[in-house]
């Protein structure tokens, strides 16, 4: 017999079956070291806002964070965290101390409606602070070493890759063709990002890699040095195409 997410409720108080979940408290969670997803309730309605302080019980909320701020590094080794703040370390054991230190600042808690694979809007409540440092310092040193058509690529993908992943697409060969391409890309995602931690904000003020596409700052005497001359032809043979719309554009 089918039954709303209520009717079970009910029915596991009458006949006396443990659950987590009661009509106080009707959320339910999945829980894994990545990250925790709560579902439920005023979770899933869309014009209420969620009672986050009624249910958010590992980490902090960012008004509830310490005042001082935090600097934490990690070590990327071909697109892989292999050191957190200097101490290698293995990724399982990473991703659990860096849950506590960034969930400690309110960062990674995220509410939002997605999209179901059966095509309903679902709400969720998420939290994930080790999951929102890894890819955000991993982003930021992947567009470091990367030329701009690569990142513009990699975004376009790693769209197709998210939906894919969440929708149980993994063995189609297209997923086959993204995970290919992310390894070819990430072989160069090697080096240091240095990330401070603050009231739920998460924010890259240093990086450093041996691959890192930097070498071309006027302010910076060594490197590759630009041919001031050359300038007037690149604009001319640049802004071309421009140039030549406009002109047929106003006649």
């Amino acid at each position: 017999m089918k039954k709303d997410r209520n009717e079970e409720i009910e029915y596991a108080a009458d006949n006396d079956i443990p659950v987590p979940t009661t009509k106080d408290f009707p959320y339910s969670v999945d829980d894994n070291m990545w990250g925790m997803t709560w579902e439920g309730g005023e979770i899933e309605e869309p014009d209420v806002i969620s009672p986050i302080e009624k249910f958010l019980t590992t980490y902090t909320l960012a008004k509830n964070a310490p005042n001082d701020e935090e600097l934490v590094t990690l070590d990327f080794h071909e697109g892989i965290p292999v050191a957190l703040n200097n101490k290698q370390l293995k990724l399982a054991e990473i991703i659990i101390h860096l849950n506590k230190i960034a969930g400690k600042h309110g960062v990674g808690v995220v509410h939002m409606f997605e999209d179901r694979l059966v095509g309903l809007k679902n709400g969720g409540v998420y939290e994930l602070p080790a999951a929102h440092v890894i890819i955000k310092a991993h982003k930021a040193l992947e567009q470091y070493v990367s030329t701009r058509n690569l990142n513009e690529l990699k975004s376009m993908l790693d769209i197709k890759w998210g939906y894919m992943c969440y929708g149980a697409l993994w063995y189609d060969p297209a997923m086959q063709a993204i995970n290919a391409f992310n390894d070819w890309v990430n072989k160069k995602v090697t080096g240091k990002v240095t990330v401070k931690l603050h009231k739920g904000k998460v924010e890259i003020v240093a990086m450093q890699s041996p691959y890192g596409l930097s070498h071309t700052s006027f302010n910076n005497n060594e490197g590759y040095k630009f041919n001031v001359n050359a300038s007037a032809g690149f604009i001319e043979i640049y802004s071309l195409q421009m140039k030549l719309a406009n002109n047929i554009q106003s006649k």
